[in-house]
């Protein structure tokens, strides 16, 4: 994985200053060095057969999120301020603005690389599920002319295309389903990171520079079966503690005189030190969700 994310690096290593940016060159460098970014080793639309819900269920599961965002005064919860995700179709970086958001889409393929921007504004799923994104206005539609990745693939450059709008609205929609699927309760949030990273950072070598994937903390997510499973297979230690998951309850009781038919937030835990060693020089840092809103580094 990676390698969208990479790509969006190394256009901003490499691009000639005379290249037409659609932002200034400095604001992607600014943006690739604060995004938190996730691996996410499947498309969006592999996402439902996972959760055990049909579809009716499922479009109802990812309209209650937004509900959640809008209860905790947001328009859409994100795991972190700035949020990249790299499925194996992109990597979308979803940064707040002052109202909305802005997007930022970047995929290579055999042929070209494509990078595109914009301003977003994100409505509730209608009644079949389908997140509605409206991009506004669209800047963002440009192949970059001029650069020679590593690859030896070229950027073309032209704006308008209708595909590359398509692409950046299919992307935007997945990278949301992916955020509530990542902020599920039921799901850990990991970081990784490599023992050349960290040391780096350790000494300041990375500061405010947009890094590849390798040489920078980033995060997968795990349900809490599959996050005992990886522990087991890569702590260090025998026996790794492990993660307890989080859920929503419904108060039906009638006990719950002042509080009944309110749902509210069971937070996961974890057992054990959040900060555990791999093998292979890898060290990973477990995350557990207070509330929908709250992520902290678990320690004990």
């Amino acid at each position: 994985m990676g390698r969208h994310f990479d790509t969006l690096v190394e256009l901003i290593k490499v691009a000639p200053e005379s290249s037409r940016w659609l932002y200034p060159k400095e604001y992607y460098a600014s943006l690739l060095a604060k995004t938190a970014l996730f691996e996410f080793p499947m498309g969006a639309q592999e996402i439902l057969p996972g959760t055990g819900k049909d579809q009716t269920q499922y479009n109802k599961y990812l309209g209650e999120y937004f509900d959640i965002s809008h209860q905790y005064g947001k328009e859409f919860i994100t795991p972190f301020d700035t949020t990249g995700i790299e499925d194996p179709d992109s990597v979308v970086i979803l940064e707040p603005r002052s109202k909305g958001f802005r997007a930022t889409l970047c995929y290579d393929s055999s042929s070209l690389v494509l990078l595109a921007t914009a301003d977003v504004t994100i409505d509730r799923p209608d009644e079949n599920g389908k997140i509605l994104v409206t991009t506004v206005p669209l800047y963002s539609l440009s192949y970059l002319e001029g650069v020679k990745l590593p690859n030896n693939t070229m950027c073309d450059n032209r704006e308008g295309v209708n595909c590359a709008a398509q692409d950046f609205t299919t992307a935007t929609i997945s990278f949301l389903e992916e955020v509530v699927y990542i902020m599920d309760p039921a799901n850990f949030i990991i970081e990784k990171e490599t023992t050349q990273s960290r040391k780096l950072r350790e000494r300041g070598k990375q500061h405010n520079k947009p890094a590849k994937t390798v040489m920078r903390p980033h995060y997968i997510c795990l349900s809490e079966e599959d996050t005992r499973n990886f522990l087991r297979d890569t702590a260090k230690e025998p026996r790794p503690a492990h993660p307890v998951r989080g859920h929503w309850r419904s108060l039906l009781s009638p006990r719950y005189v002042n509080k009944q038919g309110q749902r509210i937030y069971i937070q996961q835990y974890f057992t054990g030190n959040g900060s555990i060693e791999g093998v292979g020089g890898w060290s990973y840092q477990v995350f557990v969700k207070e509330d929908p809103v709250t992520i902290h580094k678990y320690s004990r």
